[in-house]
């Protein structure tokens, strides 16, 4: 997989991710004024980027496995879902 897509799969699915912890988080709490919650999303998807990018320099493939699309090859058993 090129390098460009990969950062960009990258960035869709951390921007998907972001998007929907946020909501499941801050809806049932009825407010964004809640600090644990900005912190725990601050350092979740902070860390997840910092590891996301160690792996796109250190072994690309692997990071490229890990966010692409499940293989053809792999059966829906394998997977577990």
């Amino acid at each position: 997989m090129p390098f460009r897509a990969i950062i960009h799969l990258m960035i869709l699915q951390m921007a998907g991710a972001l998007t929907l912890s946020a909501l499941l988080m801050f809806l049932p709490a009825g407010t964004l004024a809640w600090p644990q919650g900005w912190l725990f999303l601050t350092l979740f998807f902070g860390l997840s980027q910092a590891m996301g990018l160690w792996l796109l320099r250190t072994d690309p493939a692997l990071l490229a496995a890990r966010i692409g699309r499940r293989c053809r090859a792999t059966k829906r058993y394998e997977t577990g879902w």
